[in-house]
């Protein structure tokens, strides 16, 4: 109830009363006519169609804190909301699945006490789909906290700002096809911290309201720059599909480098930079060395979907159309717990050369 008042404040100094919509919405009878209420409002608001993710309804009407934990999302998530689109549309193009778990707090009767609630969600893959996902979002807000609590109205400033970005969002597009779930998750990082501190702040003058200041946010997206790792609980939906691809590829290349009959026709892309102590000895054959096919498949994989490329972190280029292309970024895009794992990868492959 804390969390709830503190983050409804309008001034940042007091904080505010429940709204009638979620007095009313937390004394419905059940969770699914609680849901009812939600979409008849979010209805009036103009989002029709709007789907929700499972547990959000529960989340909210069992007393669920908003707070996030390691890779579990608060309760509003803007994951959790999006515009219905039809299953075939889906099941025609790539997309990334991402796996929310939330933990149920105090609940209004023994037997409503979850452990857990697991939901998974298709991520948002272009601007229209990740600003539907966005204004649905505030307008839950809107319902939970007040249309004018400084929540509210930062994420609504936030929202209309990006309309004028959507331009460098496509171009960010070309080269990260994550980057509209990177832009959301890292809202969402600002969003579980400010709710988790207005849930642990006893006086609302005490909760910092700059964690939901997203101007950086926005000033990352402008100069093309925004860095945001994406935690385990992403998936590609084609993950298996893409791995068989890639044996498959594996092997033809094999078969062609043995008959001698390969014909490479891809553009060979320069790696100006290195992982610090990740240099290729003059004196190492890199095939010899890295390429076995034991070693190969303890290389560890990245954030980016795939395995971090060899070849292009240790001989500073690589193929266009190579199979780990997606991994072939600046090596300041890794995160340290990667460059660290491939550091090892590479002391064990030179270690048993």
């Amino acid at each position: 109830m804390r969390c709830l008042k503190n983050a409804g404040s309008i001034d940042g100094e007091r904080p505010a009363e429940l709204s009638s919509k979620l007095i009313d919405f937390m004394n419905a009878e059940s969770a699914g006519q609680a849901g009812q209420k939600l979409l008849w409002d979010l209805n009036q608001s103009s989002f029709k169609n709007t789907m929700i993710a499972d547990g959000i309804i529960s989340s909210m009407y069992f007393g669920n804190s908003f707070s996030v934990q390691s890779e579990e999302m608060n309760a509003i998530s803007c994951f959790g909301f999006s515009k219905r689109t039809p299953l075939q549309e889906y099941q025609a193009n790539e997309y990334t699945l991402l796996h929310m778990s939330n933990t149920i707090g105090k609940a209004k009767s023994a037997e409503e006490i979850k452990a857990s609630l697991a939901r998974t969600v298709i991520v948002p893959k272009d601007f229209n789909e990740m600003q539907a996902s966005f204004k649905r979002q505030n307008a839950v807000l809107a319902f939970t906290f007040g249309p004018e609590s400084l929540l509210t109205t930062k994420h609504k400033q936030f929202v209309s700002n990006l309309e004028d970005l959507e331009e460098k969002v496509e171009e960010m597009l070309v080269s990260d096809a994550d980057i509209c779930a990177r832009i959301m998750y890292k809202s969402e990082i600002l969003m579980s911290l400010f709710l988790e501190e207005c849930t642990l702040c006893e006086y609302r003058g005490d909760v910092d309201d700059s964690l939901i200041d997203y101007s950086d946010i926005l000033r990352s997206i402008r100069t093309k720059d925004l860095q945001q790792r994406l935690p385990k609980c992403f998936k590609r939906i084609n993950d298996k599909k893409q791995k068989q691809d890639e044996d498959d590829k594996i092997k033809d290349n094999g078969k062609q480098r043995r008959s001698g009959k390969q014909e490479n026709q891809s553009t060979f892309i320069q790696n100006k930079e290195t992982i610090k102590g990740c240099v290729l000895n003059e004196k190492e054959d890199y095939r010899a060395v890295f390429l076995s096919k034991d070693k190969g498949n303890k290389c560890p994989d990245c954030s980016f979907g795939c395995k971090m490329c060899p070849k292009w972190l240790l001989k500073g280029g690589c193929w266009e159309d190579c199979i780990f292309k997606a991994s072939h970024v600046p090596p300041s895009q890794f995160s340290n717990e990667e460059k660290t794992a491939f550091k090892d990868w590479m002391n064990y492959c030179c270690q048993n050369s």
